[in-house]
């Protein structure tokens, strides 16, 4: 798999990233087939800084699970192609993998590893709109755990004003 040589953890110019995997700064989730006769493929996010909640974005921890911001900055669009990229990725048989900006180093991101996306949840509110929330579980969790990535949120996402939504994988 050409991502097959990043480290969990490890951090990586994003203009690296995106010239290896064909994604674009300044956008997070994208979609590649592995082949023109393939339909499996790879889905790369990109997570914003943790608490950027003026974006509508507070990607964290929740035990073992990263809880991810989908696109839409005022509105969850569930229907917008690059939120059923992940919605639909172990359906489709696409591997998930994630980064994420790097603390106090401009333009590089740090791998966070490979994930399924079991469920996700909607509305979440914020300050600023509707989220979708996508629970990624990692492939690697103790590896995972060990990045060490926050859990603290903000007062308004420790509401449970949202309901959970199941995914369907290849042999739902």
């Amino acid at each position: 798999m050409p991502y097959d040589r990043y480290i969990e953890g490890e951090i990586y110019p994003r203009e690296i990233i995106n010239d290896e995997l064909g994604t674009r700064t300044g956008e997070g989730i994208f979609r590649e087939r592995y082949s023109t006769r393939s339909k499996e493929g790879r889905v790369t996010a990109f997570s914003t800084k943790f608490g950027l909640l003026q974006y509508c974005y507070e990607d964290r921890c929740e035990g073992d699970i990263y809880l991810y911001y989908g696109m839409g900055s005022k509105e969850a669009d569930i229907s917008s192609l690059q939120n059923q990229y992940i919605i639909q990725h172990r359906e489709r048989g696409d591997d998930l993998i994630v980064f994420s900006e790097a603390e106090n180093v401009p333009n590089y991101v740090r791998f966070l590893g490979q994930f399924d996306c079991y469920g996700y949840r909607h509305p979440v509110m914020t300050p600023f709109g509707r989220a979708i929330v996508f629970e990624l579980t990692p492939k690697l969790p103790d590896v995972f755990r060990s990045l060490g990535i926050s859990e603290k949120c903000s007062e308004i996402a420790r509401h449970r004003t949202w309901r959970h939504v199941p995914t369907r994988g290849p042999k739902d």
